[in-house]
């Protein structure tokens, strides 16, 4: 059984017992799974081997040193997805799913415990709030969950799912594309948190300007950390604006689990 999330999933077919096998594993477990894999590749992250992201039944949670999360998610068969006039999907539909960048952001923060611990946290375009919430189970002091208006309802359902809302844990309006509000400037945060933003070309220099405004204001210790996947070759274009942007500077770092096709920054 899980942690204050509730219990964990129980397997109903033998795919979805090496799935689940893997989302539950103890975090001690996790860190030596790269040499198992090596014998047993039953047991790499199979969390995305889908052809419609959009429709696949999602995980009810994730195991975040060792205590349990339970996610709510929403989806959708591929042909009811909404889209803008542009063809590309809403946002407010991605940001209803836990995709591989926030999984990695999990264990990428999981992996740096020390220095999520008694940190204050702000994670952008939270969606689910997964990576967010990780922070607050990792012994952060103080974690902001934000996303536009119209997905902070979700946000509120799985912090207080996870009984975490009020519990150093705030949901907060941020649209990059407006002013950032002065309580989020103000908030001394140590680690900003970016999993999985990169992909609407339009929003890259929002984004950009967001990470500019929220460090300048931050500690010169601040860090913020940022996981991509590689689709449509739109995080390579995001990354050629970031690194020409002045004031920013990045390095790119290996993933725990070295998912594939996705990228951690610093």
């Amino acid at each position: 059984g899980g942690e204050a999330g509730g219990d964990a999933p129980s397997a109903a077919t033998a795919d979805g017992a090496r799935l689940r096998r893997w989302t539950i594993l103890p975090a001690a477990f996790a860190r030596d799974a790269p040499v198992r894999a090596a014998t047993d590749r039953s047991l790499l992250p199979a969390l995305w081997r889908f052809g419609n992201p959009y429709s696949e039944v999602p995980h009810p949670g994730y195991y975040v040193a060792g205590r349990y999360l339970r996610l709510e998610q929403r989806t959708a068969p591929l042909q009811a997805v909404p889209r803008g006039a542009d063809g590309e999907v809403v946002p407010a539909v991605t940001a209803a799913k836990v995709w591989p960048s926030a999984y990695a952001m999990l264990r990428a923060m999981e992996e740096r415990g020390g220095e999520v611990a008694g940190s204050r946290v702000l994670e952008l375009g939270a969606g689910t709030g997964l990576a967010g919430m990780s922070g607050a189970v990792l012994g952060a002091s103080h974690v902001a969950l934000t996303d536009l208006p119209e997905n902070l309802p979700l946000l509120r359902r799985n912090a207080a799912l996870n009984r975490l809302e009020g519990d150093g844990v705030e949901v907060a309006s941020l649209d990059w594309t407006q002013p950032l509000p002065e309580a989020l400037l103000a908030g001394g945060w140590d680690l900003i948190l970016a999993a999985d933003c990169v992909f609407w070309e339009v929003l890259f220099d929002p984004l950009i300007a967001t990470l500019q405004a929220l460090l300048a204001a931050a500690a010169p210790s601040a860090a913020a950390y940022l996981t991509a996947t590689h689709r449509q070759a739109r995080l390579a274009e995001f990354l050629r604006r970031l690194d020409g942007t002045a004031s920013l500077e990045r390095e790119a770092l290996p993933l725990p689990l070295g998912f594939p096709g996705t990228e951690l920054h610093r």
